[in-house]
Formats: structure tokens, C-alpha cells, sequence
């Protein structure tokens, strides 16, 4: 019986990983608004200026990936965390932590 729930937990973190690949590295990176955002970003600071932390903050929906992701990820697999308040993003309101 132990063997089945670590199988079990493995695929949760397994499904959980692979979620977050596909919403970090999109297929048709050209199109997504984590993209959009960078390219945003670049356009205002000068080629050799690094990303700083407030320019992460400025990244709405990469915010929302980070945050969403990281109540996803549980230690005890199915045990979701508790969100703190309600958030719009693109005019759609969501739970996410702040």
C-alpha cells in the first residue's frame, strides 16, 4: 500500500510540474502575455540595464503565475493553501495570494 501513495503524491507533483512548464515556457512564446511583458519592460530601460526587482512587480500576470503556483504547490499533495483575497487580472477575477 505505501508504494500506491507515493505513485500517488509523485503524480500529483508530476501533473504540477508539467503545468508549470507550459504556462513558463509556452509553445508560441511570441503570443504570450509573459512575453508581452518582458518585451514592455525592455522597451523602457536601455540594452544593458539588467531587470530589477520592480520591474518584476510591474509583471501583473507573471505575478499571478508565481503566486497561483506556489499555492498549487502543497507539501501534503491535494491539500490546497488558503488564498487571501480576490484579484482582477485581464478583467477576470481570480483567487490568488497577494
Amino acid at each position: 500500500m505505501r508504494l500506491k501513495s507515493e505513485e500517488a503524491m509523485g503524480s500529483g507533483e508530476e501533473a504540477l510540474a508539467i503545468g508549470q512548464s507550459h504556462v513558463l515556457n509556452p509553445k508560441n512564446q511570441e503570443d504570450s502575455n509573459q512575453y508581452k511583458e518582458h518585451l514592455a519592460i525592455r522597451e523602457k530601460k536601455k540594452p544593458e540595464d539588467p531587470i530589477d526587482l520592480n520591474d518584476l512587480k510591474s509583471m501583473r500576470f507573471t505575478r499571478a503565475v508565481i503566486f497561483e503556483t506556489s499555492r498549487l504547490a502543497t507539501i501534503v499533495n491535494g491539500v490546497l493553501r488558503k488564498t487571501t483575497k480576490d484579484m482582477e487580472l485581464n478583467g477576470e477575477f481570480g483567487r490568488f495570494q497577494a
